[in-house]
């Protein structure tokens, strides 16, 4: 290649198809986040809206508690609440369906 660069003017022509060679490799071989099409997200479609509001009143004790870092004792206090609603929102999750299931079928 040295002997085939004689001027400037050569070298500069050869240094841009190095360089667009190189980038022209990159983009063939490398994927990008911006030109990957994004996947929608997928939802739960929750059956009732006390289901909804139980599954927002968790996440939103979950995030409290995940927040909390310097106090140790709002910290346990708050992973007792989280718990606390995780457990009554799994118990009030059974007896809706169950009750639900009961009125579909027509007796009661």
């Amino acid at each position: 290649m040295s002997t085939l660069i004689t001027t400037g003017n050569d070298l500069e022509k050869h240094a841009d198809i190095y360089a667009e060679s190189i980038q022209s490799a990159l983009k063939r071989s490398l994927k990008h986040k911006h030109m990957e099409e994004k996947q929608p997200e997928k939802s739960f479609p929750w059956p009732t809206e006390s289901f909804t509001i139980m599954r927002k009143r968790v996440n939103s004790c979950r995030k409290l508690y995940r927040r909390t870092r310097n106090d140790e004792e709002q910290r346990e206090r708050r992973k007792q609440k989280y718990v606390d609603e995780k457990v009554s929102s799994e118990n009030r999750e059974g007896e809706v369906l169950f009750m639900e299931g009961i009125l579909q079928c027509g007796s009661l």
